[in-house]
């Protein structure tokens, strides 16, 4: 029974191990698969271990239904994973978009204030055609002073 049960063990931890190893991917099929994939790891593992502590228990069967068990609810919590960490992903997205797009709009209201100032000011210095120009003098190149 020793044996069996480090055996079970040591299976145990090596499919636990390869399970929590598994790379997150970047499109659903490639999360459900590799959801299906570590859930099978960890029954096949839970599936050991429970085949090791029952009395005359048949430890590959136990494997087996551990992993027929497990493969479905992992690609189900692959898929949904997936789903979520895109949705969150957008959501992140959307505020950056939002918080980008009132950082431009601020910055086009500054701008357009700097031009309207600039106009203003540029208007003062513009002197009227009907106005008949006299030579009072030297002027430092501003012939209205």
């Amino acid at each position: 029974m020793f044996k069996s049960s480090a055996a079970a063990i040591c299976v145990t931890a090596s499919l636990l191990w390869m399970s929590a190893c598994a790379p997150a991917g970047t499109n659903i099929y490639q999360d459900t698969a590799v959801g299906g994939l570590g859930a099978a790891a960890v029954g096949a593992a839970t599936g050991t271990a429970i085949g090791a502590i029952i009395k005359n228990g048949d430890v590959a069967k136990s494997a087996l239904l551990g992993t027929a068990i497990a493969i479905p609810i992992g690609m189900v919590a692959g898929a949904v994973y997936s789903t979520y960490s895109e949705n969150a992903q957008i959501s992140d997205n959307n505020e950056l978009i939002q918080k980008n797009h009132a950082e431009l709009v601020s910055r086009e209201h500054e701008l357009e204030e700097m031009r309207r100032s600039i106009k203003d000011d540029s208007d003062i210095l513009l002197v009227p055609d009907d106005i008949e120009h006299q030579y009072n003098g030297p002027t430092l190149g501003n012939r209205y002073r």
